[in-house]
């Protein structure tokens, strides 16, 4: 076992090279490590997932939504995790917002508001029409 944690460990290396086929182990370049993401890169990638959901709500119903920092941090605590990274933000943003969205279009009542905010409660998200609509 290697006492440096940014080291590969080599009994998982050997295995895995053991078990490839000769094919499959001749296409292997180099090694690359993956390191945490931070803070501010995280914050980063939700940002940009967060505004591709806005978008594309404002293109498809003429909806502007609003998601504040209470929200994001909802949504960073859901979908992150140091030892699997940003990929759960995806489901997050899906399972926080996206389905609430889609309700909200199935039942008729996204239309009636042209602003909407997203608030962090106990449960999860919960979408309100904005105050100054």
């Amino acid at each position: 076992m290697n006492a440096d944690k940014n080291e590969p460990n080599m009994e998982s290396e050997i295995s895995v090279y053991q078990c490839e086929s000769a094919a499959n182990r001749n296409r292997i370049d180099e090694q690359i490590v993956f390191r945490p993401l931070n803070e501010d890169a995280v914050v980063r990638i939700l940002d940009l997932m967060l505004r591709e959901v806005c978008d594309q709500l404002q293109r498809q119903h003429g909806v502007s939504l609003k998601v504040g920092t209470e929200d994001r941090e909802l949504i960073i605590r859901t979908g992150y995790s140091p030892a699997f990274g940003a990929r759960e933000l995806r489901r997050a943003i899906e399972r926080l917002l996206q389905v609430p969205l889609s309700q909200l279009i199935l039942k008729g009542e996204l239309a009636k508001h042209k602003q909407w905010c997203a608030e962090a409660k106990e449960q999860g998200l919960v979408l309100v029409p904005a105050a100054t609509d």
